[in-house]
């Protein structure tokens, strides 16, 4: 089950909340006066060490990503653009997780997985 640590770093534009299971990892970013939800990024596969991130973001929209986390200089992880395969089941497995978050928000996440279209190969 998703648990959400309390103490989260915060900055001056929007308020922030973090997320954490052995399979997931969820950061969720809200406008700090209105208390919008202004995007989430939710990270997957941590258990077989192929992670992947899906990111929305209200202004941005949505992209799906590998990480690279084996990056030769300063081991940042690097996103690179990868497409969402399996996403009933990263949607289904999400929910089930996040039991104790609030079910609007879960489903808004979940539905954004889901309906997400991968991006044509313009070759």
């Amino acid at each position: 089950m998703l648990k959400e640590f309390k103490k989260v770093r915060q900055d001056n534009d929007s308020f922030r909340r973090y997320f954490t299971d052995d399979m997931f990892d969820l950061y969720i970013w809200y406008n700090k006066d209105v208390k919008e939800i202004e995007g989430f990024q939710i990270i997957y596969d941590k258990r077989e060490e192929n992670l992947h991130a899906f990111t929305w973001e209200k202004n941005e929209g949505t992209f799906h990503s590998g990480i690279d986390n084996e990056g030769w200089y300063n081991p940042s992880p690097i996103l690179f653009k990868s497409e969402l395969a399996n996403k009933i089941d990263i949607a289904r497995e999400f929910v089930k997780r996040a039991k104790n978050i609030d079910d609007k928000l879960v489903k808004m996440i979940a539905n954004k997985i889901v309906h997400y279209r991968n991006p044509q190969n313009n070759k």
